[in-house]
């Protein structure tokens, strides 16, 4: 396909969803009484959906290489060199572990007073928001500065010369378990998220990253680093899954042995494995530049937990928004008339989203086997389809978390100059004050408005290129893709609904 025609596409796309106008920012209070009803507001997100599945099927109408996607390797560059010297890099890691140990110190040691302990800053909005927006609009920087899997590397470096080595870094050890650790492990993140009342008091904070320290290094211990790291540290898998989206891979040109994935077939170029990325020679890496999505086209899920795992991610920050809605409060008034107990009904809402949108995804996988003619199983298009999904998840952290990283993260400013709340001033910055008017609610509703309708678009576009190579016919790929299209467009005009609503918060 030819430059203009994906212009034209994406073009279309976006100034259809720019053309719908503010109604209510979810999170802000303020009201814009404009003359057109929300309903019209999502009867437009919905239109810019349908439309783009009408343009992609008439410009995007071969099959299009999973694999063969132009890309440059940024490391040709002197200047990305410079940035990628082993120095730097040694540096950056070093910071990273000491943030670590500092967020734990500040939590057991520090003010427990949140805003003004960097614990909860760090934690909420600078790595769970500010890194996921990273890793997935410029590339996947957690692989560098995974502090978890840097400290063990520093305890496997101090163990290589002695007799206790091979207790630390002699487990190479494949299970046959998916992703499953990380399901459960990010469940449990998200209802500390989401549900436990004291998830920001920096003393808890302290010890639940303890815990998952423990956890973490436990698991590298018994099963090897690099397998836990795909099975088990969910930061490692989630980040990975947005990087997925990024205009940027990391690669190798040569496979190596510690990849289980590559390692049978020497001679070809990985250009989107981090494992071959870290443990190739500098000469033989490679971190291309690449267009934003075949990430998410050209892998797909090995098994269900997989599929769960991406359900769990769309679902956490839906339910998120949803918590702050009117009609939570009435379904959780409901149910307190019935059950008084506030952190049961609140977990059983968190287990209850994952679920509905498994059940709802594999309903759709079964339609669109149907519509395809039958050609291709529901269990191959649920793993086929599933990544398909992850530019609406990219795109709701950014509708729904922008405004509080800008506003929120603010925090951090006076924040490095007194981490432990004891008073000091190292920085000079201690007096900085938050300037809430630096997002407006106008601002939040436009950019929540593009982000969805955009994301979902591309979803579109991730889904339609897999159906073409999945299905025999292109008739069959067409027909297959409405059950998805139909998802897509309920899903919009939910995920703008609930973020229209003003914010009810619970008594």
């Amino acid at each position: 396909m030819s430059n203009t025609k994906i212009a034209i596409v994406f073009l279309i796309g976006f100034f259809v969803s720019i053309s719908v106008n503010p109604v209510f920012a979810h999170g802000f209070g303020e009201r814009y009484d404009l003359p057109v009803p929300l309903e019209m507001y999502l009867f437009g997100a919905g239109l810019a959906i349908i439309l783009s599945f009408l343009v992609m099927g008439i410009f995007f109408r071969r099959n299009i290489s999973l694999h063969g996607y132009p890309k440059f390797n940024l490391l040709r560059i002197v200047f990305v060199r410079m940035l990628a010297n082993p120095i730097l890099i040694g540096f950056l890691r070093l910071f990273s572990f000491g943030i670590l140990v500092l967020v734990i110190s500040a939590g057991l040691l520090g003010s427990q007073e949140p805003a003004a302990n960097i614990g909860p800053t760090m934690v909420w909005i600078i790595s769970w928001v500010g890194l996921a927006y990273i890793c997935a609009l410029v590339g996947n920087v957690w692989t560098l500065i995974n502090p978890w899997k840097i400290g063990f590397e520093y305890i496997e470096a101090m163990l290589s010369n002695t007799r206790y080595r091979s207790y630390i870094s002699g487990n190479v050890y494949e299970p046959n378990i998916g992703v499953w650790p990380a399901v459960v492990l990010f469940m449990g993140f998200s209802w500390v998220e989401l549900v436990y009342p004291s998830s920001a008091i920096p003393f808890n904070l302290a010890l639940l990253i303890l815990a998952y320290s423990v956890i973490t290094w436990t698991g590298m211990l018994m099963f090897g680093k690099d397998t836990w790291l795909r099975t088990g540290e969910i930061f490692s898998i989630i980040f990975g899954i947005f990087a997925r989206f990024a205009p940027t891979e990391l690669g190798a040109k040569y496979a190596t042995y510690e990849c289980p994935e590559h390692s049978e077939k020497d001679g070809y170029i990985h250009s989107d494995c981090v494992t071959c990325f870290s443990y190739s020679t500098p000469e033989d890496r490679l971190f291309n530049i690449r267009p934003p999505s075949v990430g998410l086209i050209s892998n797909e899920a090995k098994d269900k937990s997989e599929i769960l795992l991406v359900m769990a991610l769309l679902s956490n920050v839906t339910f998120d928004g949803f918590m702050a809605t009117e009609l939570w409060y009435n379904i959780f008034h409901a149910g307190y008339d019935i059950f008084p107990y506030i952190t049961v009904l609140k977990t059983l809402g968190l287990l209850s989203f994952p679920l509905m949108f498994t059940i709802a995804y594999l309903i759709v996988c079964r339609m669109i086997s149907i519509a395809g003619g039958g050609s291709v199983g529901w269990d191959i298009i649920a793993k086929s389809f599933v990544y398909s999904l992850v530019p609406i998840a990219i795109a709701y952290h950014l509708a729904h978390f922008l405004s509080f990283l800008l506003i929120q993260g603010q925090l951090l400013i006076p924040l490095v100059s007194d981490p432990f709340g004891f008073g000091w001033d190292i920085f000079g910055t201690l007096e900085y004050t938050i300037n809430i008017g630096i997002v407006d609610a106008r601002f939040a509703w436009i950019l929540s408005v593009v982000s969805i309708v955009t994301g979902h678009i591309i979803a579109v576009y991730v889904a339609h290129v897999i159906a073409i190579n999945k299905f025999l016919t292109y008739s069959s790929a067409l027909k297959s893709q409405l059950p998805m299209l139909i998802l897509m467009v309920f899903y919009t005009v939910v995920s703008l609904w609930i973020l229209a609503q003003p914010i009810i918060e619970l008594d």
